[in-house]
């Protein structure tokens, strides 16, 4: 103990000796230094426990100022140095321990918590195999044109204008390729019974009927702000094998429930299309929810960055896809849930 505290004179008195050898280098007043030499020899009479009186008197003597300005400059530079000091010797503030990181959701780990849900599974729709899924469809008909009547007449409402497409890049007209709801229902209906093509494309939100302005300023009816409603995102994922994805939703609806999912579509690929309800108030709201939130998580997870998109178009069930990577395969509802 005794050790200790010759030590802390000892340290005392060399503080004290820096202090007064820095009274001693007082720059004259045209070298430029004057505020430096203030704040070394304040900081050093803090740390050499001169009194905060004393220190002030003893700096204003050596630079010999006059007027109660130019004294306030020592006062500021000597309550700086004082205050650092203090704060230093009482330690660093703790602050509050952050909790631990919760661990970003990855595809792999909703795949590892959904292994073995398969399409039967999907199928099912059992509240008892799948907790949240109230409400959902029991598809007991043959996979066909039935699909997409009980979709559309499930997704939309009744004088929701809708969009159904062959093909990507068709063109959007009333009465043909938009038209309103009950009037696909009556078209579907008519094509599945005459063994025509169904269009394979339809887009999940419905439209105002009204043509806005696209991004490359040409007036559509297929445009963002021709959307009318902006209920459903679609969550798409072309990489990995079906089972994996069938796995994924396995572990994501578990995590989070069904209560969501609007419906399951096999694209007739290798990929599965997800309606995901949003029901979002305005654009405004929709990009707050979806864009800066469920699908900038989804594209993490490898998942099509473009489902921020209020008109990105998902597989019509019941149609028979045939383009360049797919011919004479049908497009099939796995799951689907009615009106809320």
């Amino acid at each position: 103990m005794a050790r200790l505290i010759d030590y802390g004179c000892a340290r005392l008195e060399r503080a004290r000796d820096k202090y007064r050898d820095n009274l001693r280098a007082c720059p004259s007043s045209g070298q430029g230094k004057t505020e430096f030499w203030l704040m070394s020899t304040a900081s050093r009479a803090a740390k050499a426990d001169i009194p905060l009186p004393q220190a002030e008197a003893d700096m204003v003597a050596v630079l010999g100022l006059r007027g109660e300005r130019k004294r306030a400059k020592v006062r500021r530079a000597l309550d700086k140095a004082f205050q650092e000091s203090a704060n230093w010797r009482n330690g660093p503030r703790r602050l509050p321990c952050n909790p631990p990181p919760t661990p970003r959701p990855s595809f792999a780990r909703y795949a590892q918590e959904g292994f073995g849900f398969d399409e039967c599974t999907l199928w099912e729709s059992s509240p008892w195999l799948m907790p949240g899924a109230e409400g959902a469809v029991r598809i007991d008909w043959p996979p066909g044109w039935e699909d997409a009547v009980a979709f559309v007449r499930a997704i939309f409402e009744p004088g929701d204008w809708v969009l159904c497409l062959h093909r990507e890049n068709q063109r959007a007209e009333l009465g043909r390729s938009m038209r309103r709801r009950d009037d696909w229902l009556v078209e579907l209906e008519r094509l599945g019974r005459a063994g025509a093509p169904l269009p394979v494309l339809i887009a999940p939100n419905p439209f105002s009927g009204v043509a806005t302005l696209t991004g490359e300023k040409t007036l559509s009816l297929r445009a963002q702000g021709s959307v009318a409603s902006f209920r459903h995102m679609v969550a798409e994922r072309d990489t990995g094998s079906l089972a994996m994805q069938m796995a994924f939703w396995g572990g994501w609806g578990r995590k989070h429930g069904w209560g969501r999912v609007q419906s399951v579509v096999h694209s007739g690929h290798k990929s599965l299309h997800v309606l995901l309800r949003v029901n979002a108030r305005d654009r405004a709201d929709w990009d707050t929810r979806v864009a800066g939130g469920d699908a900038r998580e989804f594209a993490a997870m490898g998942f099509d960055p473009h489902c921020t998109n209020p008109i990105m178009m998902t597989r019509l069930p019941g149609a028979v896809r045939c383009d360049r990577k797919v011919q004479g395969v049908l497009q099939k509802l796995l799951f689907l849930r009615g009106h809320p």
